[in-house]
């Protein structure tokens, strides 16, 4: 039995991965802050369970009897979210206080209230909340009104307490608690390893800085590598993947990071900015163990990249991806469609530039762009000329074209995107 459960749902309609991917690293860093307060913690993971989701969580709920379940959600989670939160009140004959946290949640609070599912929203970063709220709801001590960066229902109204700032020193947190979750074996990609929190770029598309807040807050090198040989050593996993942002930002601390990665001998990805990397650099990492660098190019267009804020330019793109190859690394570069500015013209710049790095050795990802809530383009989407074209929030996962802008319709985004997809079939027969 325990006092917690922690409940990752299932995903939307994306027709991703069937199966586990990737361990939910922020419900883990949660449960490791909840261990170390001296509460019992169990977790279940349902990403990418497709057969009876809600049966597994009414077994577990039944086995474990906690008071509290936790629930991670992010946009395409929602609904599964509120399926699982009215089922954890049924099944504790609504003794269970349900707690939400994520960035869905973080951003629209309110509306996350209203149905009366979810007793508490975690608003941004969890750690320090929900040990308060712990003690709250099991201890008995203090009131929800004093503790910052939540959201929670009295008297069938929801109240907003002030913002809590985030976690400036991140290497006071313990180890995210991944033994909570099935082995390790069972996620495709098993090694996720967070070193940074925060963003400093401004794309209207994103939400990160938003929910982490602007200034970038980094581990010691030290302390990200004690984790990494923690992965493999107790975990066995082989090959790590961090989850930065931009895991280059800090020059310095990523070169000390490869000086230690080297005796280590895994394998690791990464994802960072075309202006945050140089040849040198990029050496260096591929003899640490280095062996793709995810870099969000977005567009194709300088006059797209201009205007979602990604502050970089069509050569920075050419050059990383040409020093990265060089390097014996494989760039990875993602773009998404469409864009407020996007018309038929920049949308095949877009496709020509994709085909540009395709041939300079880069694997190439495309997803819809999607207003998520927190984003500029969300919060100003009448301004930017974005129309909605669903309010299925399972939708909202970058494979469904739901959003049509001045120049192009939800349609002729996905004919843009099929024709583009057909043209990389018949080039590989």
């Amino acid at each position: 039995m325990a006092q917690v459960l922690l409940i990752n749902p299932s995903a939307g309609k994306g027709g991703g991965w069937e199966g586990l991917v990737g361990l939910p690293i922020g419900l883990a860093y949660i449960g490791s802050v909840l261990i170390e307060q001296g509460y019992t913690v169990a977790a279940l993971d349902l990403g990418g369970e497709e057969r009876d989701p809600l049966r597994r969580v009414e077994e577990r709920i039944g086995t474990e009897a906690p008071s509290i379940v936790g629930i991670s959600c992010r946009t395409p989670e929602y609904p599964a979210a509120l399926a699982i939160a009215r089922l954890a009140k049924e099944v504790g004959d609504g003794d269970v206080k349900v707690i939400a946290g994520g960035p869905h949640v973080t951003f629209l609070p309110r509306e996350s209230l209203a149905g009366g599912e979810i007793d508490v929203v975690v608003r941004g970063e969890g750690e320090e909340s929900i040990v308060e709220l712990a003690r709250c709801f099991l201890d008995g001590k203090g009131e929800l009104g004093s503790i910052k960066g939540i959201a929670y229902r009295e008297d069938g109204e929801a109240c907003v307490t002030p913002v809590r700032s985030p976690e400036r020193d991140l290497d006071s947190l313990p180890f995210p608690a991944r033994s909570l979750f099935a082995p390790l074996t069972a996620y495709r990609f098993p090694g996720g390893l967070s070193s940074s929190r925060g963003c400093p770029a401004g794309c209207i598309f994103c939400s990160v800085r938003s929910l982490c807040g602007r200034q970038i807050r980094l581990r010691k090198a030290e302390r990200v590598f004690e984790e990494s040989r923690l992965l493999l050593e107790k975990h066995g996993v082989w090959y790590v993947n961090y989850l930065d942002d931009i895991f280059t930002l800090h020059r310095p601390r990523t070169l000390a990071l490869c000086r230690m990665l080297r005796s280590l001998g895994v394998a690791w990805s990464c994802a960072t900015r075309v202006n945050s990397v140089d040849g040198e650099l990029l050496r260096e990492m591929k003899a640490a163990g280095c062996r793709d660098i995810n870099y969000g190019v977005e567009s194709g267009s300088q006059r797209i990249l201009d205007s979602i804020g990604k502050e970089i330019t069509k050569e920075q793109v050419r050059k990383a991806v040409r020093f990265t190859a060089d390097a014996g690394i494989i760039p990875l570069c993602s773009f998404m469609i469409p864009h407020p500015m996007d018309d038929r013209d920049s949308v095949r710049e877009t496709m020509d530039f994709m085909d540009e790095l395709n041939r300079m050795n880069a694997d190439i990802s495309i997803n819809f762009t999607v207003p998520f809530p927190g984003t500029e383009l969300y919060l100003n989407r009448k301004r930017y000329g974005i129309r909605m074209e669903t309010a299925d929030w399972e939708l909202f996962d970058g494979k469904h074209s739901i959003i049509s802008t001045r120049n192009l319709s939800a349609e002729e985004v996905q004919d843009l995107v099929d024709a583009w997809m057909a043209e990389q079939a018949g080039r590989a027969r």
